[in-house]
């Protein structure tokens, strides 16, 4: 998702004005001016409010929107920027490990290994290995998240993936 900031000129006979507006959210394509658009007619009161145009000389117009509809006064929409929100940055290691974990089944331990490193096990069925049992959480998560599409390709329906798409 992201923030795009719109800018929307609007014309009457040779009375115009532009206005800037931000959209949120996981808008696209048309259907960013069309928010924006509703941002600006918000901002002016809606249906009650009114645009107040200007020409060339600095004569201004005051057009009703009651009367005149934005969508039909606009002859200019750009996207002028485009800005991730923090749902767009990648998650936190910390993030990456809690939804490891919670991918993982309830009996699963870490557990050192003889020679070093890490293993998640649960029971005698060793889910990931890891130089760090951080290491070991997300490969085990990433080792459970394979089994479960392997699972859905021999027989899709069969059992439910609750693992996180983004680990």
């Amino acid at each position: 998702m992201a923030t795009q900031t719109v800018e929307l000129t609007f014309q009457t006979w040779e009375y115009s004005v532009t206005k800037t507006t931000t959209v949120g959210g996981n808008c696209t394509g048309l259907s960013v001016i069309e928010a924006a658009i509703g941002n600006i007619e918000d901002e002016l009161g809606g249906d009650d409010g009114e645009l107040i145009l200007t020409n060339a000389a600095g004569e201004e117009l005051a057009s009703e929107l009651w009367e005149n509809k934005l969508e039909d006064m606009l002859v200019c929409a750009r996207i002028v920027a485009i800005e991730p929100t923090l749902e767009d940055e990648p998650p936190s290691l910390e993030d990456q490990v809690l939804r490891a974990i919670q991918a993982c089944p309830e009996s699963a331990q870490a557990r050192p290994l003889p020679h070093g490193g890490y293993e998640i096990a649960d029971g005698d069925k060793q889910l990931g290995t890891g130089t760090t049992a951080v290491e070991a959480w997300l490969n085990a998560a990433a080792t459970l998240k394979e089994e479960n599409a392997t699972m859905q390709a021999i027989r899709p329906g069969a059992i439910s993936d609750n693992t996180e798409n983004d680990l």
